[in-house]
């Protein structure tokens, strides 16, 4: 859609002149809204009369919208859909913007028909896994058990030698056990 592009009847010009939208159905994604800019042809002046927004929309929800649904004077109406509630296909619906009568002039505007369409496209399902290889039928393996853990050695201790201060502390004292064992 070229945004230069406008609808233009009588004394009003409505850009642009069709808004397109595209989702994925069932994505939760909802569209950026597209403005619609409405003001006074010729480009002399302000558009000086109240408008207001008609919609309406193929399918069973209200899945077009635009805010603010009525102004007066040049302005924009923000139009945004609420596609996850529409099903995968192209759906098509259409803005009229309608101009009040001026009270000085007694004039009334044809209306500018702005069609609105939204593409949803069917939702990419992820690729499935493969499924495991199936071993060819036959007795099942049993899983070999690992054998059984052995303590690890630990290595002998050596005494210290003889001339060592610990080692005569260890021998005095093994001698006072021994002579405690004996009265007993």
């Amino acid at each position: 859609m070229e945004e230069n592009q406008e609808c233009k009847y009588s004394d009003l010009i409505v850009t642009p002149a069709r808004l397109d939208f595209e989702n994925e159905e069932g994505s939760g994604f909802v569209p950026p809204p597209q403005d619609l800019f409405i003001k006074k042809a010729g480009g002399e002046g302000v558009l000086d009369a109240g408008w207001s927004l008609h919609i309406t929309s193929q399918g069973h929800s209200a899945w077009l919208m635009a805010n603010p649904m009525s102004g007066r004077g040049t302005g924009r109406a923000r139009v945004f859909i609420k596609s996850g509630e529409l099903e995968e296909g192209g759906w098509e619906g259409q803005i009229e913007v309608k101009i009040e009568e001026t009270l000085r002039d007694k004039v009334s505007v044809t209306p500018s028909v702005i069609p609105v369409r939204c593409v949803v496209r069917a939702k990419e399902e992820p690729a499935e896994p493969e499924p495991p290889p199936v071993e060819p039928p036959g007795e099942p393996e049993e899983p070999e058990e690992p054998p059984p853990e052995e303590p690890p050695e630990e290595p002998p201790v050596e005494p210290p030698p003889p001339g060592c201060p610990l080692w005569r502390l260890i021998k005095k004292l093994l001698e006072l056990c021994s002579s405690l064992v004996r009265r007993r």
